[in-house]
């Protein structure tokens, strides 16, 4: 395409050729215009500076065509001529002026706006760069993207940086051709006088009105689809995209502009008045007024439409959603609530179970809000595996710790017992309760108590919350940063036995995110482990770290209770061999005593330290855990294997059988 054009300055074209090429000259400028207003992104047009140098290469090569035609045969073809013939109307001062003023408004308004929008885009973009790149490697880190994503955003980012640079030095094309094209009108009218008096003999009145024709109809033809392209640029140079550049901006000019219908009205009304001004014409500025004022009513009912959907289309989201998602092993369950009520407390629950997901690493934990199945049940309730915990009678009040119970019976408050995920709270009515009881501390209202209650029960039942299907998920998520450890994982250790060790961590509350030690322990430990067990363990040992910051001190000190020689000995004799892995198989005399002594030493326990922790043998240790302790005990077990780096034990105290008969067994 260069190469023709540049043949067209040097080789003489035909009339009916150039006529052919001014045509598309300016259907190129129309097209590039509608281009510019109807892009959704700066980069959906990224070769927009490269065509605005085709373009002006174009319309020069057309001056010079046209400008070798009007010199030597006074003829450039009908579109030249027609152009200069109804612009000038037989006058060619107006035709002149009409010119002039294309021209000045193109060059200093225009062009000259454009160019300070390119200047500052420009300096604007290299100075968001290094931040820009900043935020991509921090969302690569912080997994908010994954390394395609990060190389397409660093891509992206590239090539804008670019596009901006390019588009300032590509506006001084646009500039120049406006100078250029006034001073292709200057040479045409004297290159024309002189060709057709000096030459040709033609008359001096005869020799202005022809030349001076077609110059301007050449000016016209150049000048207009410059106008054009020089809009477009400034369109794509001032334009500010949508969010997550969805829309185009001539959509989003449409969206703003009549986005109020109250500025609509009050134009409406304004042209109304000024058509009753003396000497103003009625009919336009009424039938403007009319036309405005239809709009108006247009946007007011759209709107009230649009309102009207979105609560039909909350309140069917609320009410169409299943009873009770059987994936999902906790919910809250509502009956006769308001809408409103439940919006608020959905969101609520939303919250504490985004906490739980960020804390835990567990994906897709939620605690769903759905109706109740029985019409005559709670009003609020909260449910495990479609089994009532915790039912509360009213949808309103205040719930109170249950030592509070002889205190408020004393003031006369009437109250209520309510069973809670461990042990019970008081129901009291908030208006019979008073200010006094509601500020009291322990006091929470209903949506805060079985908000916390929910997230309290989530957080005991963490590994009910993995199954195959979400290790898989995020096995795959982890191989998107580290495909060869994935790929290794995923051959030596099946997804259900990958869901059992993360299950066996989350029910110690261990988080399973970063997930990366985790996956690099199984995968090192796969080859000589099978059980769940075992590699759980070697998990643990991998997130030593943590455990450690968990259980330590501001001083880095572990506060440990360990078993004394007999109960040890006990626990070693009682190991026996299973289908399944080690058995403890302890008698229940012995049992009993170590649960004892168990929990007389978490009676002494400072009231100032972290949870008591049991320190066990490593080969004990998930025995010890999983078999002789209760699911929901208090201590935390560490294995010898599991102390950290820079942090120590110290043993505050020791278990043993408490009793001569037990020592006797």
């Amino acid at each position: 395409m260069i190469v023709a054009i540049v043949a067209m300055m040097i080789v003489p074209v035909p009339s009916y050729v150039l006529d052919v090429l001014i045509g598309a000259n300016l259907a190129g400028a129309v097209i590039l215009l509608l281009e510019a207003v109807y892009i959704r992104r700066v980069l959906d047009l990224s070769t927009f500076p490269a065509l605005l140098l085709i373009t002006t290469l174009f319309r020069l090569a057309i001056n010079i065509s046209t400008t070798r035609l009007i010199l030597l045969r006074g003829d450039a073809g009908r579109i030249v001529e027609s152009f200069g013939s109804v612009v000038v109307s037989g006058s060619v001062l107006v035709g002149a002026v009409i010119f002039l003023v294309i021209t000045i408004v193109q060059y200093l308004v225009i062009a000259k706006g454009a160019e300070r929008a390119a200047e500052v885009s420009a300096r604007f973009t290299l100075d968001s760069l290094p931040g820009r790149q900043m935020s991509i490697e921090a969302d690569l880190r912080n997994g908010r993207l994954d390394a395609e994503q990060a190389t397409l955003a660093r891509e992206a980012l590239k090539r804008e940086s670019q596009l901006f640079g390019a588009l300032e030095g590509a506006m001084k094309f646009v500039k120049g051709d406006a100078i250029a094209t006034m001073v292709i009108l200057v040479v045409n009218i004297v290159g024309g006088l002189a060709r057709g008096v000096g030459q040709l003999g033609m008359p001096l009145g005869e020799a202005v009105r022809r030349y001076t024709l077609l110059t301007i109809g050449d000016g016209l033809i150049s000048q207009i689809p410059a106008l054009l392209i020089t809009a477009a640029a400034g369109m794509v140079m001032t334009r500010v995209e949508s969010p997550q550049g969805t829309s185009a901006v001539g959509r989003e000019i449409g969206l703003q502009l009549l986005r109020s219908p109250k500025s609509l009205w009050l134009a409406a009304g304004l042209c109304a008045v000024l058509g009753l001004v003396p000497g103003l014409p009625l009919l336009p500025f009424w039938l403007i007024a009319a036309l405005v004022a239809g709009i108006a009513y247009g946007r007011v009912k759209l709107q009230e439409r649009t309102v009207r959907q979105q609560s039909l289309d909350e309140e069917s989201e609320v009410s169409l959603e299943p009873p009770l998602a059987d994936w999902y092993p906790i919910a809250v369950t509502f009956n006769g609530l308001s809408y409103r009520h439940v919006l608020a407390l959905r969101e609520r629950l939303d919250a504490a179970a985004r906490t739980l997901r960020e804390r835990y690493g567990v994906p897709d934990l939620t605690i769903p809000l759905v109706p109740s199945r029985d019409a005559g049940g709670a009003p609020l309730a909260l449910v495990h595996r479609d089994v009532p915990i915790c039912e509360l009678p009213h949808a309103t009040g205040l719930l109170l710790p249950a030592a509070r119970r002889a205190d408020l019976e004393r003031r006369g408050i009437e109250l209520l017992v309510v069973a809670a995920v461990e042990g019970s709270v008081l129901w009291v009515d908030e208006s019979a309760a008073g200010a006094a009881v509601a500020s009291e501390e322990g006091s929470v209202d209903v949506d805060r108590f079985i908000t916390r209650e929910a997230a309290r029960l989530c957080e005991l039942r963490l590994a009910e919350y993995i199954d195959a299907q979400i290790a898989r998920r995020l096995l795959d998520a982890y191989a998107r940063h580290h495909a060869e450890i994935a790929n290794d994982l995923e051959q030596r250790v099946s997804t259900g036995v990958l869901a059992r060790v993360l299950s066996l961590l989350l029910r110690e509350r261990i988080p399973i995110a970063p997930f990366h030690p985790i996956a690099l322990a199984l995968a090192e430990w796969s080859a000589v482990e099978d059980d769940a067990h075992k590699l759980a363990q070697r998990a643990r040992e991998a997130l030593r770290q943590s455990i450690c910051h968990r259980l330590a001190d501001a001083q880095r000190r572990i506060l440990v209770l360990g078993f004394d020689f007999e109960v040890q000995l006990a626990l070693e004799e009682s190991v026996s061999a299973g289908l399944s892995g080690p058995l403890l198989v302890l008698e229940p005399e012995l049992r009993t005593e170590i649960l004892r002594s168990l929990e007389s030493a978490r009676s002494d326990w400072p009231s100032d330290a972290h949870p008591p922790t049991l320190l066990v043998r490593r080969d004990l240790r998930h025995l010890v855990r999983h078999q002789l302790l209760p699911r929901d005990t208090p201590f935390a077990v560490l294995a010898d294997s599991e102390l950290a780096h820079g942090y120590s034990l110290e043993q505050v105290g020791v278990v043993g059988f408490p009793s001569a008969s037990a020592r006797t067994a």
